[in-house]
């Protein structure tokens, strides 16, 4: 069970990245330069394949250009608010609705992870890999 929490905490790590860095308007190359990593660890962290060390995250914060705090924080937050969202939307919900809604996001998810393997595959093949 901690092996899977593991590693549900990186991918969900991984997810507010990607979003930090998009935000930014930043590239794999730009955060790259700006941070001192390679661009390999970069999209290693975003898909959750790497699980950063402290010196990494240091990095990583100040090519972000911000503070490891506010890192954290903002990441800690964001997954609060969105599971508060999920179960705001939830609530009062009938079993039939609840039931729908899962199979809803059940389809969802296994489409956004062929996604995920299609954009590695295409990424493989332009590397040579």
């Amino acid at each position: 069970m901690t092996e899977e929490k593991n590693n549900h905490n990186a991918v969900a790590f991984g997810r507010y990245l990607r979003s930090l860095r998009k935000r930014r308007g930043l590239s794999y190359e730009i955060l790259a330069k700006r941070s001192g990593l390679a661009e390999d660890t970069i999209r290693g962290l975003e898909r959750g394949d790497c699980k950063p060390d402290f010196a990494t995250l240091r990095k990583l914060a100040g090519g972000l250009n911000m503070k490891m705090s506010a890192l954290f924080t903002e990441f800690e937050l964001g997954e609060r608010e969105r599971l508060r969202e999920l179960t705001e939307l939830l609530a009062g919900r009938s079993s039939r609705e609840l039931q729908f809604a899962v199979k809803l996001l059940r389809f969802a998810f296994a489409e956004l992870e062929a996604a995920r393997e299609d954009d590695e595959d295409d990424e493989d093949d332009t590397t040579g890999s």
